[in-house]
């Protein structure tokens, strides 16, 4: 029997057969067969192993040719500040861990582009829970330190605390090792976002002097009186305040935007006169006024607000220092108002006259109108007391119950002394509130007879259903030639 010797190939490394046709001759049929079959599939072996490896060195050209892989760190980092958008401080209930740390488990080159871009740690929002008060002092202490010598802004949201901590007031702002860094930056911080911060913060606030936008709450669980709020070297611009029972302090021409929730009617009212730079300034759900401190002097003088354009009051037309804000107050920018009825149970035989002075002196630039919880009175409403002169565009009925609805679209649908009410009204929104169908229509006859070309309504958690003789009478009038645009709870209602 012939043997075959081998070589080794030089492109596959393989041993190959060395033998000839001339020794493939000398044997016999049956050997050649049994030779040439094993050769075959000798050679299909070696296609089967070449082909994996192909696709093994394939897979690894596709990893390390990753398009994430080869981008420059540059545009990675560009990447990574759209995949972490900066937190929105509104009080949630669930904590999300920042994704600075999720992307950064990725890989090294990951983590080494997110600590060396100091705009993606120069934000941060956290939950400050006692039991998880390690945790929490790290990733602020990360975001402090990574963050470079960018500002910074830093929403906290602590909680009430148990009832075993109740007799002990906390010592620190956040933890020993975080305070003296928060220390060390405080003229860093343009935005602090507080939510039940305990009393410590407020003997930190005034060391703020870059603060520009400052929310915040404190601690009702405690059961004491904070000690004032002095920010007259801190220039806050923009200043949301609730809980706070005490007086405050401010740089008082740095505010333009206010907000108070929870805070002394007095307090509110000694704000709104002093701060005469305000843009945008609302009060919702105010207490009685401060029983400690020295009290705000009620005004008997007119203050004027030259740049107000945003006005919210809840007013109680029984209350003192509501009828000198209504007697004395003018607002010549005023660009949206909106009028909260305090839920008081005293009957109001008539509109005070302190409210009328109020809606006569509402200004030219007025175009939304925004009306909440009001009723009707024996001789009308703050509806009647509107002059017709003022160019009201958009008019919102909030929370409104009994006749108010319906003395508003009776008024709208008529014409006093041969002229229209508001006659610049291109929108009415009715939000929790139930709307008369007809009377609905009835507005939108009148308005579209006197020339209006198109109109805006929206309903919001309205529970009464539709009925079809409105949806017919809409149609008639978009058939007409009327640009009408019903909303309901923010969905197109098909008027075609």
């Amino acid at each position: 029997m012939a043997t075959f010797e081998g070589n080794v190939c030089p492109y596959c490394n393989q041993t190959r057969s060395t033998t000839t046709r001339s020794a493939i001759a000398t044997i016999s049929l049956a050997e050649k067969t049994s030779h040439i079959q094993r050769e075959v599939q000798r050679v299909e072996d070696l296609i089967t192993k070449l082909h994996h490896q192909r696709s093994v060195l394939l897979q690894h050209l596709n990893e390390i040719q990753s398009p994430i892989s080869i981008l420059p760190p540059e545009t990675l980092s560009v990447v990574f500040q759209y995949a972490s958008p900066k937190p929105r401080f509104e009080e949630v209930s669930q904590f999300i861990a920042p994704r600075q740390f999720t992307l950064g488990a990725v890989s090294v080159l990951w983590r080494q582009t997110l600590l060396s871009t100091p705009s993606l740690w120069a934000a941060v929002e956290l939950d400050i829970l006692p039991n998880m008060m390690d945790k929490r002092s790290s990733l602020l202490r990360a975001f402090l330190i990574h963050s470079g010598d960018l500002p910074l802004s830093i929403g906290l949201r602590y909680h009430n605390p148990t009832a075993s901590h109740h007799t002990r007031e906390p010592e620190f702002l956040i933890s020993p090792t975080v305070d003296p860094i928060l220390y060390e930056n405080a003229h860093r911080i343009r935005g602090l976002h507080l939510s039940k911060a305990h009393s410590p913060w407020i003997n930190y606030i005034p060391h703020l002097t870059n603060l520009v936008d400052l929310t915040l709450s404190i601690q009702s669980a405690l059961n004491r009186t904070p000690s004032d709020l002095i920010l007259d070297n801190v220039p806050c611009s923009q200043l949301i305040l609730s809980s706070f029972r005490a007086r405050v302090q401010l740089y008082w021409s740095a505010i333009t935007i206010l907000h108070l929730s929870l805070i002394p009617i007095d307090v509110s009212l000694e704000l709104l006169v002093k701060c005469t730079n305000l843009l945008e300034y609302k009060v919702v759900s105010p207490i009685q006024a401060a029983a400690s401190g020295a009290a705000f002097a009620i005004p008997n003088y007119i203050f004027v607000l030259p740049r107000l354009e945003v006005f919210q009051w809840v007013v109680d037309l029984h209350r003192p220092i509501d009828i000198a804000m209504l007697r004395f107050i003018q607002m010549p920018a005023l660009r949206r108002l909106v009028w909260v009825t305090a839920n008081t149970h005293a009957a109001i035989p008539g509109i005070p006259e302190s409210a009328k002075v109020f809606f006569d002196r509402l200004p030219m630039t007025l175009t939304t109108l925004e009306i909440r919880s009001t009723h009707v009175w024996t001789d009308g409403s703050v509806f009647d007391h509107l002059h017709d002169e003022l160019r009201i565009e958009n008019l919102v009925i909030s929370s409104c119950v009994g006749d108010f609805p319906r003395h508003v679209l009776r008024r709208l649908s008529s014409s006093g002394g041969g002229s229209m009410r508001l006659p610049q009204l291109k929108s009415i929104s009715f939000v929790g509130t139930q709307g008369e169908q007809a009377l609905i229509v009835d507005v939108l006859e009148h308005r579209f007879l006197h020339g209006t070309q198109s109109f805006r309504l929206e309903f919001k958690y309205c529970t009464t259903p539709w009925l079809s003789k409105f949806r017919e009478k809409a149609k008639e009038l978009v058939d007409d030639g009327l640009k009408l645009e019903v909303i309901v709870d923010e969905r197109s209602m098909d008027l075609t």
